[in-house]
Parts: C-alpha cells; sequence; structure tokens
C-alpha cells in the first residue's frame, strides 16, 4: 500500500515507452507505481499522504552522499602538483 503520493505534476520517468506522467505512488520499499492521476488515486488508502502537485516537474534522483575520508586525508599528505607545467624546478 502506498504510504505517500504525488499527483498532478509533470513526471519524467526516463521510461521511453513511457515518458510522462502525472502521478506516483511512493511505499517503504521506493516507488510502487508511476501513472495518471486517476490511476495512482484509485491506489489510496484512508492513511495515505496526498500532496497536490499544481503541475510541478519531478525528476528522478538518485543520491549518493557518503565520503571517502581515509583516500582524502592520505591526499593531504601529498604535494598538489595538479598546477605545474614542467619537472624543472
Amino acid at each position: 500500500m502506498p504510504h505517500l503520493i504525488l499527483y498532478n505534476g509533470k513526471l519524467h520517468t526516463q521510461d521511453p515507452h513511457f515518458s510522462h506522467a502525472t502521478a506516483v505512488a511512493i511505499g517503504n520499499k521506493g516507488i510502487l507505481a508511476v501513472g495518471t492521476d486517476a490511476d495512482i488515486l484509485a491506489l489510496a488508502r484512508t492513511n495515505t499522504q496526498q500532496i497536490n502537485l499544481t503541475g510541478r516537474l519531478v525528476l528522478p534522483g538518485l543520491t549518493d552522499s557518503h565520503f571517502h575520508y581515509y583516500d582524502w586525508a592520505a591526499g593531504l599528505r601529498q604535494l598538489d602538483l595538479a598546477s605545474a607545467t614542467s619537472l624543472a624546478f
């Protein structure tokens, strides 16, 4: 069951056979369904939060925010030669 429905939007799916949609249903493990407002709103239950996007654009995206601290710290012990133009001293 979806816990969130976004509807009345402009969704770009990146699927060449179904590139535009107006609504998306989201559950605990991610996207459950994408389609028209009528199709997706029909999935709503009494506890499903519904957000009217009022025509706003929704784009797919992945976020990976992690940091390799060890590699960054090890790089601080090296000379920064990125702007060097020759081997001459």
